[in-house]
């Protein structure tokens, strides 16, 4: 064979393995980049699935919701939760949350609660108020009020205050002196009639409860009682004493730990319990206590913390 030939020959192998070493490397990198692409789309179709988990979850949220309020609840188990995810799903999980507080609440009715607990303030208003008006909100519990006599603006704005706010509010004479309101019988009405007009004209409503001065069990009167609880039934009116005492009215500044105590310690022995607490400027303790009082009552067992109402359960001294 001649040189020039041999050397073709040699040239044309020489292609032809590297051709097939090219074919290899050609193959793995088309198999590579299809992987990629796969990989890619099984990247967007496992996004989309989370998109269509997503929107079945809120559509699931909403149809429930619209459903029945009282006694929706949806599945909380979730599968394949990511990272991208991570608040959706804690923005779902506190709307479950909510939801099922709201269906828990539906089930209790508090007029039907086995213990029935009145928060009852006499005294005010005063510089503390306010405060204890917020305490109550921020627990969503409403009580009543007991109010006497006071003719500045900040007085008259706290009276509509409490009734702007759900509280009941009622009656504790307008001067709140013994010796002057329990003389005799035309005393009694006179300072009754200013008390009454005073809080229908602050507030728009009707009061329709009265506390007395000391309890209709109080030994200042030297006239029987049954005339003024006479009279005020003769006016449509309903006077309601008390049969738990906080403590607060022994003296200024009772311990916290006493008023909580003197609060909260009875209440699952009786079906209606009506606590007496004062809300003047040297009862900051009352204040103090509050939110555990509060807090103690509602984590009793079938126990409720209403505001007196035509439908309390009467709690009289005297009959």
């Amino acid at each position: 064979m001649p040189k020039n030939e041999g050397e073709s020959a040699n040239q044309r192998k020489s292609r032809i393995r590297n051709d097939l070493q090219i074919v290899p490397i050609i193959l793995s990198i088309f198999a590579i980049t299809a992987c990629i692409i796969l990989f890619f789309r099984q990247y967007q179709m496992q996004n989309r699935l989370y998109d269509l988990e997503a929107q079945m979850a809120i559509l699931t949220l909403e149809h429930n919701e619209e459903m029945q309020r009282g006694s929706r609840l949806v599945d909380v188990e979730e599968d394949g939760i990511v990272d991208s995810w991570k608040t959706f799903y804690e923005d779902r999980e506190a709307r479950l949350a909510e939801i099922e507080a709201e269906r828990l609440a539906a089930m209790f009715d508090p007029m039907k609660a086995a213990h029935k607990v009145y928060l009852t303030f006499d005294d005010g208003p005063s510089e503390y108020t306010e405060q204890i008006l917020d305490i109550l909100d921020q627990y969503n519990v409403k009580a009543t009020f007991f109010v006497i006599g006071r003719e500045d603006e900040e007085s008259l704005r706290l009276y509509k205050e409490i009734v702007d706010r759900g509280h009941t509010l009622g009656m504790h004479s307008y001067s709140h002196k013994y010796a002057d309101i329990y003389k005799n019988k035309d005393a009694f009405i006179k300072d009754f009639e200013k008390i009454y007009t005073l809080l229908a004209t602050a507030t728009g409503t009707t009061p329709m409860y009265y506390r007395f001065p000391g309890g209709s069990s109080n030994t200042v009167s030297k006239i029987d009682m049954h005339v003024y609880t006479d009279y005020l039934t003769s006016r449509g009116i309903t006077y309601f004493d008390w049969n738990v005492s906080s403590g607060d009215a022994i003296s200024n500044g009772v311990p916290v730990e006493e008023l909580i105590i003197g609060s909260t310690s009875d209440i699952q022995t009786r079906h209606t319990s009506v606590i007496l607490f004062h809300d003047t400027t040297t009862k900051s303790t009352t204040v103090e206590a509050l939110p555990i009082i509060i807090e103690t009552i509602l984590a009793m067992e079938d126990t409720a913390i209403l505001p007196i109402t035509s439908d309390t359960e009467l709690v009289q001294h005297i009959q």
